[in-house]
């Protein structure tokens, strides 16, 4: 290692710059955002989870990605994934009506270009379909055609390594996965049919 003139008597180990700067590299020096994703966090961890518990999560979660101090690029750095963890605390409530907090989470965050808000609601309908495929219903044709496109997308990632080495077309696939939507195809077979059109297109495989 090199040193000038300048530094000569005062040289610090580079291991303590990285143990002083820790805190500033964690959230760029904002206790408060990681204060709220540790609240999260112990939320996903609760045995169980109320659907308050949800509707509080939403709100924590807003709050960290409206603060420009937790920029989503260095949660990404960090390995942090609000959206997967809002997406583990829906899942895991186990309560279908934790799905319209998913909508108010996507409609928080309406133009954003974060993939994690396709992946994650392809779990979210996997885990409740009948729930989101209800709620979806209830918009107008447009929005019903963005809200599939998101989950089109989110089950082409989620099942991408499966697609590559599967024999199955890829309807077949999404039926075997999601079987309990066989008895909603009749319910909702417009919503369905549109869904599986769009995964047919966007799908690179077939």
């Amino acid at each position: 290692m090199k040193i000038d003139s300048k530094s000569k008597g005062r040289w610090i180990p580079r291991f303590a710059i990285l143990i002083f700067c820790q805190p500033v590299f964690l959230w760029g020096g904002d206790k408060i955002c990681e204060a709220l994703y540790e609240e999260l966090n112990a939320i996903k961890a609760q045995r169980t989870i109320s659907i308050k518990d949800v509707e509080r999560s939403i709100n924590i979660a807003q709050k960290i990605n409206l603060n420009e101090n937790c920029p989503y690029a260095q949660q990404l750095s960090l390995g942090i994934c609000v959206t997967c963890t809002i997406a583990d605390i829906i899942i895991k409530a186990d309560i279908e009506t934790a799905v319209p907090s998913y909508f108010r989470y996507l409609d928080y965050n309406e133009g954003s270009a974060e993939e994690q808000l396709a992946y994650s609601f392809d779990r979210v309908f996997a885990k409740y379909p009948e729930r989101t495929l209800k709620e979806i219903s209830g918009f107008p044709k447009e929005k019903q055609l963005e809200l599939l496109d998101l989950i089109s997308w989110g089950f082409l990632n989620n099942y991408f390594e499966e697609r590559e080495n599967s024999k199955l077309t890829i309807s077949e696939l999404f039926f075997s996965k999601l079987s309990r939507l066989e008895g909603l195809k009749t319910r909702y077979k417009d919503l369905l049919n549109t869904l599986v059109a769009r995964i047919k297109i966007y799908d690179k495989t077939e």
